[in-house]
């Protein structure tokens, strides 16, 4: 909530990914070697990954159990990032290995 415009506003915590996913199947599609255009697709995506995971601390409390800090953005959870960042990869990579098999697109002005 902000206060000082008091108004809320909430997002998807995929939307961002979703959007780049999408333009990223744009580019497979459009490649002359998708294999290739996938490839290079998923290691982008596997390099924001493991820079975010880079930005991670666990920490330990008094009592033994387990957080995790970001301290860029001074964000902490009790789950551990790793988790949901890896399953967030994979299911990157099995949406990039379908954008490979997608038939040709057709321009639909062009009658056949």
């Amino acid at each position: 909530y902000n206060m000082g415009e008091q108004s809320s506003a909430w997002r998807h915590p995929l939307e961002e990914t979703h959007a780049e996913l999408c333009a990223a199947c744009r580019r497979i599609a459009g490649a002359p070697n998708r294999l290739q255009a996938a490839g290079a697709e998923l290691e982008t995506f596997t390099r924001r990954v493991e820079a975010d995971l880079a930005n991670w601390r666990e920490v330990v409390t008094g009592d033994g159990q387990f957080y995790y800090y970001r301290a860029d953005t001074k964000e902490t959870t009790w789950d551990n990032p790793r988790d949901r960042l890896m399953d967030d990869l994979a299911a990157i990579s099995d949406i990039l290995s379908g954008a490979v098999h997608l038939p040709e697109a057709k321009d639909p002005r062009v009658e056949e």
